[in-house]
């Protein structure tokens, strides 16, 4: 094998000198080499300098190819010291299963409503990356490369139009989610990304058979005149999200995604109901943003098969300003399979138009948020709950406005099914009223999760007796056959109610806690509840 030359006899060979004291090299033989450092004469007096320079090119390049077999030759030895780490001794098929959960998207939030907002936590790009056995596995794992995240780039779209191509090659047979945004640095409004998000959009169109997730932009016309070709080419379409600008107007509807057998779930920012031709009947979960009640009512005729509803931001009145375009006329709406209602709703007129007409007898779980925040119309709630006789679980209601919190527990006390209870409070307040309602049998005997945000307006003591009564299931046991007027009391019995096993509330207002009642509420936590409390910017028992 070869070896590197001393620097001395490689440049006495070469016919150079090199200074004993800073390793110059000079190619004269008159000067002395222990003088190098003080010579004016080191290279200008050279006749013909080029035999030299090839000299010393020659010599690089016998380095570098030293260098570069030594590259090698270390390159095993790392892989076997990778090899004795923790990771690098597992099995390849545990080691592909972990990039497998690190490539896929998260599946469902907390009420099973897939969430294709959200980004995988890692690309296969940086997996591949770490080192030749993580490249060898992911390069060979078609599964984690069947989620595409493109952010366009008006400066990079070329590029990216070719990573997405080689994407899907290693993809192989397998079906994609593909999710297009815009980077960061354009704006929503910028009509700079139009011709490259249609470039981009025309080059995944020849792949659309492949497509199990599409979620786009639409800013203009340019962009949907790319997707025409894809109609009769959708058999793996399981998702679909579709946002346009508010200033965008097709003037036409969208007919693509009108055949795609395995439709199950759509969200639709930006279009109106009109404007998009879907198979509805094959719906499960739907959202949408700024549909009117009208538009809403018709979803709910057209989907009978869907049981995750999410509208956002519903406003009131009809699309059409002439009246009643899709002629719902004064007859309930019966949803026999939506279990789970989500709104966000602009002016308390929007629920009451909507709320008055449904009936769903399934629904288990109801979130309403109402901008602004004034005049929440609780008995309309109670309506629809009433008319649909449905067995509710799980009820938020976010900024309410109470002027007295006995018209919310007498709300409350009609659904006694309810087993997790969200309330936020923007205008009003939670006081004792609430609390003693807490201690009572008749009040939401299975109530197991209570998350509270807002005003409160009442005693460290009254919130403790609530949580101990909740938590523990007790009451004293009376004896009334004593032959006394007074009832002695003779000890505790366990009571017919849920156990109260997660408290969580945040508010700006000062709640006094004494020592001791703080020590209480330790032990509560000791015990296993899931205690969280805020009050004032101070954690009451923050030093357990």
């Amino acid at each position: 094998m070869e070896t590197l030359l001393p620097l001395q006899t490689f440049c006495q060979h070469a016919g150079m000198h090199v200074c004993s004291q800073c390793n110059s090299i000079t190619f004269s033989e008159n000067v002395n080499s222990d003088s190098l450092c003080d010579s004016r004469y080191r290279y200008n007096h050279i006749e013909n300098p080029a035999p030299y320079i090839s000299a010393l090119n020659s010599e690089i390049a016998r380095v570098e190819a030293i260098a570069e077999r030594l590259r090698e030759q270390r390159r095993p030895l790392h892989s076997a010291l990778n090899a004795r780490t923790p990771i690098g001794s597992l099995p390849s098929e545990l080691m592909r299963n972990i990039m497998l959960l690190a490539c896929q998207r998260p599946i469902q939030n907390d009420s099973g409503i897939l969430m294709y907002d959200e980004k995988p936590s890692v690309s296969p790009l940086t997996l591949g990356a770490i080192c030749s056995l993580w490249r060898e596995i992911a390069w060979s794992t078609k599964e984690i490369w069947s989620v595409m995240d493109l952010p366009v780039s008006v400066k990079r779209h070329e590029a990216q139009i070719e990573l997405l191509k080689q994407w899907l090659l290693r993809a192989e047979n397998v079906d994609v989610i593909v999710s297009i945004e815009r980077t960061s640095d354009i704006t929503e409004s910028s009509t700079e990304i139009i011709t490259p998000l249609a470039l981009v959009t025309e080059a995944l169109a020849a792949y659309s058979d492949r497509w199990s997730g599409f979620h786009t932009l639409l800013p203009s016309i340019n962009v949907v005149a790319t997707l025409p070709v894809v109609k009769y080419h959708l058999r793996a379409l399981e998702s679909l999200t579709l946002r346009s600008s508010s200033w965008s107007e097709f003037g036409f509807q969208l007919e693509m995604f009108s055949v795609a057998p395995l439709l199950r779930e759509v969200s639709l920012e930006g279009i109106s109901l009109g404007e998009i031709v879907l198979p509805w009947n094959q719906f499960t979960t739907f959202r949408s943003t700024r549909f009117f009640v009208d538009e809403c009512m018709e979803l709910l005729r057209r989907a009978k098969s869907m049981t995750h509803c999410t509208l956002i931001s519903m406003l009131p009145g009809f699309r059409e300003e002439a009246g009643n375009l899709y002629n719902l006329g004064e007859n309930t709406l019966y949803c026999a399979q939506l279990h789970m209602l989500h709104v966000t709703a602009y002016g308390n007129h929007a629920l009451l138009l909507f709320f008055e007409r449904l009936i769903l007898p399934s629904l288990s779980e109801l979130s309403i948020t109402l901008v602004p925040y004034y005049g929440f119309p609780l008995g309309s709630i109670d309506m629809l709950l009433h008319r649909s006789r449905c067995r509710l679980t799980k009820l938020s209601l976010q900024d309410l406005t109470i002027t007295l919190d006995d018209i919310l527990v007498n709300s409350l006390k009609d659904i006694p099914t309810l087993k997790q209870l969200i309330l936020s409070i923007h205008v009003g307040s939670l006081s004792t009223v609430f609390m003693h309602a807490l201690q009572t049998s008749q009040f939401l005997p299975q109530l197991e999760t209570f998350i509270y945000e807002g005003s409160m307006k009442f005693s460290g003591e009254d919130l403790l007796a609530a949580l101990k009564w909740r938590w523990y299931r007790t009451e004293e046991a009376q004896d009334n056959d004593s032959g006394t007027e007074a009832s002695n009391i003779i000890g505790r019995r366990e009571v017919n109610r849920a156990q109260l096993t997660t408290v969580t509330m945040v508010s700006g207002s000062n709640v006094p806690f004494t020592e001791e009642i703080e020590q209480e509420l330790i032990l509560l936590i000791k015990d296993g509840m899931q205690l969280n409390m805020q009050f004032d910017g101070e954690i009451p028992g923050s030093e357990c």
